[in-house]
């Protein structure tokens, strides 16, 4: 199965500067956790955002959802930016969906 039917299993937030990669189980986990996809994801959000972003890979009930600081929120898809990242990026806002395209895989 190629790594990218793994995004299907998976969500994730942007919080400042890192996107929390948020996924269904622990197989998931493990496979978008490998340096390459990684690598992909970091770069694919940073080119997207104009700016660094780190990633981080958790589980969904390892990730506790936090309330989002300055209040914006957007989503798509199972992706999000919330709080000061919503307000910070019309791209986020307009355009929330993070695809198999725009990841690379």
């Amino acid at each position: 199965m190629a790594k990218r039917a793994f995004l299907n299993m998976a969500g994730g937030v942007l919080e400042g500067d890192q996107l929390i990669v948020q996924c269904d189980n622990d197989l998931v986990k493990n496979t978008l956790s490998k340096d390459d996809v990684v690598e992909v994801l970091r770069q694919t959000a940073s080119e997207f955002l104009g700016r660094s972003i780190a990633v981080r890979v958790v589980t969904k009930s390892a990730s506790a959802q936090r309330p989002a600081a300055g209040g914006g929120s957007c989503s798509a898809a199972g992706w999000q930016c919330t709080g000061a990242a919503a307000e910070a990026t019309g791209r986020c806002r307009s355009s929330g969906t993070f695809t198999e395209q725009d990841a690379g895989l």
